[in-house]
């Protein structure tokens, strides 16, 4: 099931089969129904018009002003054609989850906490990047972070470092662990490295 945010325009696209193969030229229109956590519904698109892509697919986008509330949105796509496997074909989508309303947030926010920029030098003053990149003596080539762990403010608070000898990332030179705490401000407490 696709999910995305309050406010973002939704797509879904369905494939209308005769004979086992895609058929194409149908007239297509969509019912939408929003469905809130409590199961009301509300019909919010009666007999919107379907696009053709090709090969049997048809799509639909829901416009941004009705993805308007944590729901689940269905939308039925309906033919007359006699000659489909199936005249009405049920998709959803799942819009407003909390993590989901979060994620832009989340994501943009991490290289800010990691590195204080973004596959650059690592050379802002305090931030873990440059203490890494000093204390490690790499300038950032051929360097992995994995096994990052967040906090509940989404600081970084544990990865692992590797160092390989060219830009293929395969052949590992060494390997560090990093952890780091922060005090209620999201301001950098303390780190400490070690290497594996």
């Amino acid at each position: 099931m696709p999910i995305n945010q309050i406010g973002d325009a939704s797509t879904v696209v369905v494939t209308f089969l005769a004979n086992k193969v895609g058929k194409t030229g149908l007239t297509v229109t969509v019912d939408v129904y929003e469905v809130v956590s409590d199961v009301s519904w509300t019909k919010i698109i009666t007999d919107g018009a379907a696009s053709e892509i090709a090969s049997g697919l048809y799509a639909y986008t829901i416009a941004p002003n009705l993805v308007d509330a944590k729901a689940l949105y269905i939308v039925l796509f309906k033919t007359t054609d006699v000659t489909v496997t199936l005249k009405q074909i049920p998709t959803m989508w799942s819009i407003g989850n909390t993590w989901v309303e979060n994620i832009d947030a989340v994501i943009s926010d991490i290289p800010g906490f990691v590195w204080d920029e973004t596959l650059l030098s690592h050379s802002n003053a305090g931030s873990v990047g440059l203490a890494m990149a000093q204390l490690l003596g790499i300038a950032g080539q051929n360097v992995k972070w994995s096994s990052m762990t967040f906090d509940d403010n989404h600081n970084m608070i544990g990865a692992t470092i590797t160092q390989y000898t060219d830009k293929t990332l395969v052949t590992s030179l060494r390997a560090w662990t990093v952890t780091a705490s922060y005090d209620s401000s999201n301001g950098l407490l303390s780190y400490q490295l070690q290497e594996v």
